[in-house]
């Protein structure tokens, strides 16, 4: 684990809205599975390879979520590198 980032499925709030059936006339609230309805995410191999693929997608929030958590990873490097030295 490197750390933890907002979850970017729910947006940090622990529960999703989602169509209730295909008609798409009403909205229902969910519990958000993927963060366990914490609002965050260990930083994990998964969690990265699941940011790499929506990077690929023009959902710009993604590409910023992603870019952080690539910036983070960075540091921590860099630190830990420090620290060795």
């Amino acid at each position: 684990m490197f750390g933890k980032v907002i979850c970017y499925k729910c947006n940090g709030n622990g529960y999703r809205s989602i169509w209730k059936d295909t008609s798409e006339t009403e909205k229902v609230t969910i519990d958000c599975k993927y963060c366990s309805n914490q609002g965050e995410i260990d930083i994990t191999e998964d969690v990265i390879k699941d940011l790499e693929f929506f990077k690929k997608t023009p959902v710009s929030q993604h590409d910023v979520l992603a870019d952080n958590v690539k910036k983070f990873l960075a540091e921590k490097k860099d630190s830990e590198d420090k620290k060795n030295d």
